[in-house]
């Protein structure tokens, strides 16, 4: 179930990126740091989602 709660926060932060970018598609800083954050949270939601599945399969055992 957490990892559903992790791809919905990453999906609302994909929607919030998408629908706010007409304000810095022309700052070049703007758009490689938006690129940077999502590359981050999408990594860590991975690492994040990866953990939890391991740790739930240890609790359960």
């Amino acid at each position: 179930m957490r990892n559903s709660w992790i791809a919905l926060g990453f999906l609302a932060l994909f929607a919030l990126v998408v629908s706010t970018y007409p304000r810095y598609a022309d700052h070049d800083l703007a758009v490689v740091a938006v690129v940077g954050v999502l590359l981050i949270a999408g990594l860590g939601g991975i690492l994040l989602s990866g953990y939890t599945s391991r740790r739930d399969d240890s609790d359960s055992s």
